[in-house]
């Protein structure tokens, strides 16, 4: 900017200069012109008048008398225009014999126009002929031209040189600007060399951060599994030695043995979440559920604590709340759970009460706000530390004197997790006098046609365990002893024949030597875990067996997993008798055409236990379903007609994606499976793939039948 402005200002000032010398220049050759002019006129004039034989009439006196004037005028204003001062006396002096010259020429027209004697005329025509005033006139016209002449030359050089110097300075200028402008581009160029090595240092700090945090999940999940797998082991055999005859020290004993076992998973439990909390991976996934229901079963689970501390529990709703509604039930119950336990810990006498309310209902929107409130007569909570105690790692009570236990994590999950959930929570304590924490989340609301016909499908579904698996062999791949001799004891009280292998190796050599009617599948094993054996299973025997998996390895993604690897079912550990007999009995029923009809409405009740009931949401998924599978379609047209068939791998991986939520027994998963073995057999040929296509296009049209037209 400094440069264009100096470089403007010295332009102006030689363009004014060169603009000054052009209009002296000019006005240089306008006063030459005049007195070259002037000359001419002042001979002619005193070649007309010096002549004897003149005549005179009114009109030529007129013409001959202006022309005085006019170069009488015109030499006195050329006089008083002098540039210097040299020029000045020439013109001064030419001037004054044009001046005598007007005067006597005046002089002889009138005596010429009076008639006067030709004599008197005579004389003063010879005066003027004598004098040679027109010599004079033309001798000083000539030096003035000189000097002019001189002037002008003078200009031009001045001119030269100024343009010459303004060409020098534009010059200069234009390389002090290049080379500006080349340091500018250097600094541009060396600071988006430092941003780029920014960015390539911020992306590898990205990177470690990324490997940090996966290598941290890994641990977690590792360490999940570790603690879960003996865990599995205290919980189940705690609850079986619960269930046979002991006296009152050994019922003692073992309520102990599962109370530490419970709280020991809570706090294994906290830890995962906090870490998915941290690591912006927990997912609520909203279901419809009974809220009295859970309310209930809240209760339930803390009513023998609550007896045995002699407090008092009360749960009060108001009666407007719907019976079902729609979020996040589990973790719903996961905050109540935290806070209510909580009470029950800080609190020695008097009550625990929970209230629910409506905060505010919304019919147009289907969205309801609920505020939960938990109250307690218990120790209080000093006014300094109720904000901190939503802090991680925060408690109330120091180190030294800690009483209570716990991990200091309760409430910075139950924080989180309103946060999710829609709501906030905030707490009000007085020391000695109790502690009333309230929260509330935002939960969506089913129609009442909705509600009713939830009430009758959940009254018209009820579920019993077969009371006899005698009939049905099961191998059983579970590399922990203590683990093995858990599903013993549990599986049997069904009578059920079950075979152990200690690998997926071992595994493998048993399927081939026996008949098995279902496998029950550790992922995490020596020599080969559960992912390898499956895929053996799947793609090298090319059976279809159903293979459920059992993993401490506690997430949506991992049970996603396993279903996409090929398992039929997932189990999570610690195992539930309930939980592992009822997925048991869902792949051993008897292959008759009644009970493959109850297959298939199993397989639908599977879908609409993922979308909670709501048909809306199932015809969403169809819906993309759908539309994802004609992508799909194309995409496998367009690789066999390319013949690029290692493209296919990703494809089918997508499809089993897509339909996930039908269920992994579902006819299009067993569809996408064949299509799968055929490509892993190098078997795949165009008749193949147009049944492929034509098979799941026919599935979509009985989904479209069963849900989007109503």
């Amino acid at each position: 900017m400094v440069l264009i402005f100096i470089t403007q200002l010295f332009t102006n000032q030689a363009n004014r200069a060169l603009r000054q010398g052009n209009l002296k220049a000019v006005e240089t050759f306008r006063i030459n012109n005049r007195i070259t002019e002037l000359a001419n006129l002042a001979f002619d004039l005193e070649k007309k008048l010096s002549s004897h034989n003149l005549t005179i009439d009114s009109s030529r006196f007129n013409k001959l008398n202006d022309s005085l004037t006019i170069l009488g005028y015109n030499s006195s204003a050329l006089a008083k225009a002098a540039a210097t001062p040299e020029t000045k006396v020439f013109l001064t002096n030419m001037n004054t014999f044009i001046d005598k010259q007007v005067e006597m020429s005046i002089s002889i027209l009138t005596q010429s126009l009076q008639n006067n004697r030709l004599g008197s005329r005579r004389v003063l025509i010879d005066s003027l002929r004598k004098m040679q005033l027109s010599d004079d006139i033309y001798v000083n016209c000539l030096e003035v031209q000189k000097r002019l002449d001189s002037e002008l030359e003078n200009t031009l050089r001045d001119n030269n040189a100024q343009a010459s110097n303004l060409s020098l300075f534009n010059r200069l200028l234009a390389i002090a600007a290049i080379i500006a402008i080349l340091i500018m581009t250097t600094i541009i160029i060396r600071r988006h060399a430092k941003q780029l090595q920014l960015i390539s240092d911020l992306k590898a700090a990205q990177r470690a951060a990324l490997r940090s945090t996966e290598v941290k999940d890994q641990f977690l999940a590792n360490m999940s599994h570790e603690l879960r797998t003996p865990l599995n082991a205290l919980i189940g055999f705690g609850r079986l030695l619960s269930q046979t005859p002991l006296d009152e020290t050994q019922k003692q004993y073992a309520n102990v043995i599962g109370s530490s076992s419970n709280n020991l998973l809570n706090i294994v439990n906290d830890v995962l979440d906090f870490s998915k909390i941290e690591a912006g991976k927990l997912r609520i996934e909203k279901r419809v559920f009974n809220i009295k229901q859970l309310l209930q079963d809240v209760a339930l689970m803390f009513s023998a604590s609550f007896k045995e501390k002699g407090i008092i529990y009360r749960s009060n709703i108001d009666g407007k709340i719907p019976e079902f509604l729609k979020t996040d039930a589990e973790r719903l119950k996961q905050i109540l759970i935290n806070l209510i336990g909580n009470a029950l810990k800080f609190t020695d006498k008097g009550s625990v009460t929970l209230d629910v309310s409506i905060i505010w209902d919304n019919d147009t929107e289907r969205l309801m706000k609920l505020g939960f409130s938990i109250k307690d007569t218990g120790s209080g909570i000093p006014a300094d530390k109720t904000e901190s105690i939503f802090k991680r790692f925060e408690q109330l009570e120091h180190a030294t004197t800690r009483q209570h236990g716990g991990t200091g994590l309760g409430l910075t999950i139950v924080k989180s997790l309103v946060g999710l959930l829609g709501g906030n929570v905030s707490v009000y304590s007085e020391m000695g006098k109790g502690s009333v924490f309230t929260f509330s989340i935002l939960t969506d609301k089913l129609t009442t046609e909705e509600q009713h016909n939830l009430n009758d499908k959940l009254d018209s579904k009820s579920f019993e365990l077969l009371a006899d698996l005698s009939a049905y062999k099961i191998l059983a791949v579970e590399d922990n002893k203590t683990n093995q001799l858990l599903l013993s004891h549990i599986l049997r009280k069904y009578n059920t024949n079950v075979l152990y292998a200690d690998n997926g190796e071992q595994a493998l050599q048993e399927l081939q030597n026996e008949t098995f009617d279902l496998v029950l599948m550790d992922i995490q094993m020596p020599v080969m875990d559960g992912y390898v054996a499956i895929k053996h299973i799947r793609n090298d025997m090319l059976s279809q067996l159903p293979v459920i998996a059992m993993t401490a390895y506690v997430s949506a993604d991992e049970k996603n997993k396993c279903l996409e690897s090929g398992f039929n079912g997932y189990l999570a550990k610690p195992l539930e008798e309930f939980t592992l007999v009822k997925e048991i009995q869902k792949y051993l029923q008897p292959e008759t055409a009644e009970n493959r009809s109850e297959a298939i409405v199993t397989e639908e009740d599977y879908f609409l236990n993922l979308v909670g009931g709501d048909m809306e949401t199932a015809k969403t998924f169809i819906n993309e379903m759908l539309t994802q599978w004609e992508v799909d379609k194309k995409t496998i047209e367009m690789i066999y007609k390319e013949k690029e068939l290692h493209l296919l791998k990703p494809v089918l991986h997508s499809l089993r994606s897509t339909f996930s939520p039908l269920g992994a027994s579902h006819p299009i998963y067993n569809a996408i499976s064949n299509i799968d073995k055929h490509f892993v057999s190098g078997n795949l040929d165009a008749s193949t793939i147009k049944t492929f296509i034509r098979t799941i296009d026919g599935y979509g049209k009985d989904l479209i039948k069963a849900y989007l037209r109503n």
